[in-house]
């Protein structure tokens, strides 16, 4: 064992202790082979179960830092978009305001404007009533003088 050893063939730990090597010394080339490849596969099934643990942990790891990263992203845009839509808020907020201001007087010009329509057309009423007048006392004057022109040839 100790030659098998040196040349790097077996490790320290795939030497048999001495109880054990005086139960191996019955057993066939076969069974020491068989015995060899049980015992191989332990401590594959061992390694494995180990590095499936650490690969496993290691995925959890990243994973944790991932989503603590991705809340930390999501966190970070909403206090982007929260001072954004504060922004536009207050601009909504503006422009009702000027849209207020702006109705108002728009009211008042729409006012304005339909007393001076109705100030134009009572000036046409009056101005048509006035030209009536006039005709009408122009038509009585002359009707005024014929009268008395009339009179004066009569008399």
């Amino acid at each position: 064992n100790d030659d098998a050893i040196q040349q790097g063939g077996l490790e320290e730990e795939d030497v048999a202790p001495p109880h054990i090597t005086s139960a191996l010394a019955g057993l066939t080339i076969q069974q020491m082979c068989d015995l060899d490849v049980e015992q191989m596969a332990v401590k594959i099934d061992k390694h494995h179960c180990q590095t499936k643990k650490t690969i496993l942990d290691n995925m959890l790891e990243v994973k944790a830092k991932m989503l603590a990263a991705q809340s930390q992203a999501v966190a970070e845009e909403r206090r982007s978009n929260g001072a954004t839509i504060a922004a536009k808020q207050a601009e909504i907020d503006l422009l009702r305001f000027e849209l207020n201001q702006m109705t108002g007087r728009a009211n008042k010009v729409t006012e304005v404007s339909r007393r001076l329509a109705a100030a134009f057309d009572f000036s046409k009423h009056r101005r048509r009533e006035t030209g009536l007048f006039t005709q009408a006392f122009y038509c009585w004057r002359q009707f005024a003088i014929q009268a008395r022109q009339r009179k004066m040839r009569m008399a």
